[in-house]
């Protein structure tokens, strides 16, 4: 991936970790994939970024590894509960 496309996602994001919350900083900062690699020409663009891919730490990168998204959620929501608020925000910006 280009480092343009990576810091346009970072910036996007607001260099957060859109699975556990964590405030990020260049080297910290990775892109995780929503959906497989394999299947990423059908993922939607806006705003000149690829919307299939969002800013994670490392810890929640490795740990969600391919599971799909809902799997994981349900996981992280069980290990780091979220109130209703965080989570419905976390969901809108994923949609």
């Amino acid at each position: 991936m280009y480092p343009p496309t990576r810091d346009r996602i970072f910036q996007r994001d607001l260099w957060t970790c859109c699975w556990c919350g964590t405030l990020l900083q260049e080297g910290t900062a990775t892109v995780d994939h929503l959906l497989p690699q394999k299947r990423k020409n059908h993922a939607p663009w806006r705003g000149g970024v690829p919307h299939h891919l969002v800013t994670s730490c490392a810890p929640c990168n490795r740990s969600r590894g391919s599971l799909p998204v809902a799997v994981w959620l349900r996981l992280l929501h069980l290990h780091r509960p979220r109130n209703a608020d965080k989570l419905a925000a976390l969901l809108l910006r994923l949609d």
